[in-house]
């Protein structure tokens, strides 16, 4: 069953519940193992894994702490700690799941939910788990990024947009926003943290260049805590 062998603890986090992105009024962290299954039915076995799950508890302010896990028993690294080669085998991973949701993005039923989702807090959020890219802190956007489609862009070429493909970008839920020129392009990635990816030699005016990053109860989101025994992520 999609979602049941995310077993792997892979860091915690914490999160504003403003900040969790909504689609028809509905949060992207409720109920997200019918999205995860949906997506394996649309794209393929396993093609819902580049997503964590997200196991929320809600406190008393409103503030959320998030257990993220996954289905790869490896140890969770940052993309900036990785060796080059390690790196550029991770980055290529991350391309082909991307690539391998383009199905599901284009459902009349999950569409709009899996662009949103590909949206994520901040740099951090990447996460390789051996070879494998996973993304936590999915379906975020902090206030800020959500003021302004020039915001939303900087947002994510801050994070995700590096390493999109051609004709892929995140959304954000009613609205017609994407990120560089709608993803649109060869796929943004370099294989060095702070390397800035090079520009074409000749043609129009194409935007801003995206930037590889250097270095973020159950009531509302619908999601039960696990308790379980985990150390945080280096």
């Amino acid at each position: 069953m999609a979602g049941g062998g995310n077993v792997h603890f892979i860091r915690s986090t914490q999160a504003r519940s403003v900040d969790v992105l909504a689609v028809d009024g509905k949060s992207l962290w409720r109920d997200c193992e019918a999205t995860f299954a949906r997506i394996e039915e649309l794209c393929g076995d396993h093609a819902s894994r580049l997503f964590a799950e997200p196991n929320v508890k809600e406190q008393d302010d409103g503030r959320l702490v998030v257990a993220w896990f996954g289905a790869f028993d490896d140890e969770p690294k940052q993309l900036d700690a990785l060796d080059r080669g390690m790196r550029s085998r991770v980055v290529s991973s991350l391309a082909a799941r991307f690539e391998a949701l383009r199905p599901a993005l284009a459902d009349r039923e999950i569409g709009e939910t899996v662009a949103a989702m590909l949206n994520v807090a901040d740099e951090s959020s990447i996460v390789a788990v051996g070879e494998n890219a996973i993304l936590t802190n999915w379906g975020m956007l902090p206030e800020e990024a959500r003021a302004s489609p020039a915001a939303f862009d900087r947002h994510g070429e801050r994070t995700i947009g590096p390493y999109l493909p051609s004709g892929i970008s995140p959304r954000v839920p009613g609205q017609t926003w994407t990120v560089g020129e709608g993803g649109l392009g060869p796929a943004k990635v370099s294989p060095s943290p702070r390397a800035e990816s090079p520009k074409p030699a000749s043609p129009p005016q194409q935007g801003p260049q995206p930037r590889v990053p250097a270095k973020p109860g159950e009531s509302r989101f619908g999601l039960s805590w696990r308790y379980r025994s985990y150390s945080r992520l280096a």
